[in-house]
């Protein structure tokens, strides 16, 4: 808990300040009243219109009301992402995993942040805990096979997307990177059988949009 106070205390050290800003409002003057809830809606709102920034300094607003509420770090860790800050972004998944250590998207999300970095064992670690948490969560089988295909072993790679494929089974990037793995390997036969799985599944999406589905 004394970690958790220490990132809590650092949180007015990230509110950007909008005075005179092209944004053209003030911080005072539009946060400083609002509930979590109306600030958290504004952030949404910032978010879905792509002015990241101030969706950014909502959510810190957010959290400054409330503290304890994992949801508003990892809004905000989405607005840093959208602007580069991948240890930002970090940082918040950090929180939310203190405050609530048995959630195992937490930790494949931010396995997610440190793949795309290129961190790769700080991914693989996240996904192997997100996996131990919760064995039946494809996407975190699919992250950690990525950073394996990433790192060039294409075994271990298979092996993973094989789980994701089999929680998942219209998992269509699945199939499609296991093909590239099984190609990499030298067996074209087992690369070709997926893509055909591929175009099976994107006939059967195709037939269903027709018919309304």
């Amino acid at each position: 808990m004394k970690k958790i106070a220490l990132w809590i205390a650092r949180i007015y050290a990230y509110l950007p300040r909008f005075s005179g800003s092209s944004h053209g409002y003030h911080e005072d003057a539009s946060f400083s009243t609002q509930s979590a809830d109306d600030l958290y809606a504004a952030g949404q709102a910032a978010f879905a219109r792509k002015d990241y920034s101030r969706a950014q300094h909502c959510f810190s607003r957010c959290i400054v009301l409330s503290p304890k509420t994992t949801h508003y770090y990892t809004c905000r860790a989405h607005a840093r992402q959208r602007q580069g800050d991948s240890l930002g972004a970090a940082d918040d998944y950090a929180i939310a995993i203190q405050l609530n250590p048995e959630n195992s998207t937490f930790f494949s999300d931010r396995g997610n942040i440190w793949a795309r970095s290129g961190d790769y064992q700080k991914a693989l670690a996240d996904y192997a805990q997100a996996i131990d948490l919760d064995s039946r969560n494809a996407a975190s089988y699919h992250g950690r096979a990525s950073v394996h295909r990433r790192m060039g072993n294409h075994v271990n790679a298979i092996r993973d997307y094989k789980v994701a494929v089999r929680i998942q089974p219209d998992l269509a990037e699945g199939y499609y990177w296991r093909a590239q793995s099984y190609r990499a390997l030298g067996q074209e036969a087992k690369a070709v059988r997926d893509e055909r799985i591929i175009r099976h599944l994107k006939k059967n999406r195709s037939d269903a949009k027709a018919n309304g589905a």
